[in-house]
């Protein structure tokens, strides 16, 4: 004898368009839902975003004659950027390309700074070059690289000593050749 299951049952029609409804009711209840915690977790991702702290203050040191008014006039800061996203090699790259820096630090400081240290070439003489009708004053470090003053009085250059007379043969790419023998004697 074969045994009838529920799906063999005779249904109303009526109970099925009820049962459609409550399924399209429920859909649309859920998409609701779903939009709306969306729109609510997208507020609070820009609340959280905003919270994140901003570079708010930049904190300078230098062991020469770089100053912070030098700093600000001279490399685009990243200000209001967040902390984390300042991209502190691209800064470094920046300030490393004037010829009077030799080597810069920089560390972010919790919760809103940075601290930029430079270190600067010493100059320990001054060389007058001339090139194509013009002249142009260098200082020259220890180590015989040349480097455009920046931030150097007029006191400070007059007791630095003036080197003359080089040949252009020892002059090799802004630095002159075998210096360090000279500079024991400065």
């Amino acid at each position: 004898m074969a045994t009838n299951s529920w799906q063999h049952l005779p249904q109303d029609p009526q109970f099925n368009k009820q049962g459609f409804k409550r399924k399209l009711l429920r859909y649309v209840f859920l998409c609701f839902i779903a939009i709306i915690s969306i729109g609510v977790g997208g507020y609070f991702l820009k609340t959280l975003d905003d919270s994140i702290q901003r570079l708010e203050q930049v904190k300078f040191s230098s062991d020469g004659m770089l100053t912070e008014a030098w700093l600000r006039n001279t490399i685009p800061l990243p200000w209001k950027e967040q902390l984390m996203k300042v991209n502190l090699v691209q800064l470094q790259k920046e300030i490393l390309q004037y010829s009077q820096v030799e080597a810069v630090d920089i560390m972010r400081e919790f919760p809103s700074s940075i601290h930029i240290h430079i270190h600067e070439k010493k100059a320990c003489a001054k060389f007058l070059l001339s090139q194509k009708g013009k002249r142009k004053l260098l200082l020259i470090a220890s180590d015989g690289k040349l480097f455009s003053p920046i931030g150097y009085t007029r006191s400070v250059l007059a007791v630095l000593p003036n080197i003359s007379g080089l040949h252009k043969d020892l002059l090799d790419q802004k630095k002159i050749v075998k210096f360090e023998v000279i500079a024991q004697f400065i």
